[in-house]
């Protein structure tokens, strides 16, 4: 909980992890300052990690990347850089996708579809979303509640009237989630509200 301490030891790490070319470690040190770091700060510790691992023809650090696309693609999200933080994402799913990991896929398409609501294009994200929900079911996954918020956000602002209902089914599956029920309680409020429960 000491942030200020942390990145001061993870700054060492890094240091220490570039020294003795121990760049996975390296990479591990730059992505947990970024995370200790002020939101301001973050981008540059992403793309210092970025840049060392697409460098790298080490498999292990190079393992990184799909993390650190990810973490950059919400860190540009939260400073308002919307096309930096969709390339960013659609990096992170090219990856996934490269490396047939499925389930990571599927988050990476839900980010984008996120991202598609923050430019305000709405279709598109429930376009997206729509056939994310279609592929989800086809793979056997479990219905998942932050697909289903973000159908009903998208919704709500485009007057479905299917809004309420993807909010109650958003509501339904992230309450059984320990995480968002100790951490988004006001959030699963306003599910609850939205769905009209």
């Amino acid at each position: 909980g000491d942030k200020a301490s942390a990145r001061a030891l993870f700054e060492q790490a890094w240091q220490q992890g570039l020294k003795h070319k121990e760049l996975y470690l390296a990479i591990d040190a730059a992505h947990m300052i970024a995370i200790a770091a002020p939101l301001e700060e973050q981008s540059r510790w992403h793309q210092l990690a970025m840049e060392l691992a697409e460098r790298s023809t080490d498999t292990k650090a190079r393992g990184w990347l799909a993390t650190l696309y990810n973490n950059q693609g919400w860190t540009l999200f939260e400073l308002g850089r919307l096309d930096e933080a969709i390339a960013c994402q659609q990096k992170c799913l090219a990856w996934h996708e490269r490396h047939n990991n499925q389930g990571k896929a599927f988050i990476a398409r839900w980010s984008l579809a996120r991202l598609s609501r923050a430019q305000g294009l709405h279709e598109q994200a429930m376009a997206a979303l729509a056939q994310l929900r279609a592929d989800m079911a086809a793979a056997g996954a479990p219905e998942d509640g932050y697909l289903f918020e973000e159908l009903g956000e998208n919704a709500l602002v485009l007057e479905d009237t299917a809004a309420a209902e993807y909010f109650a089914r958003a509501w339904f599956l992230l309450s059984q989630d320990k995480w968002f029920k100790a951490n988004e309680a006001e959030r699963l409020a306003r599910l609850k509200r939205l769905a009209k429960l």
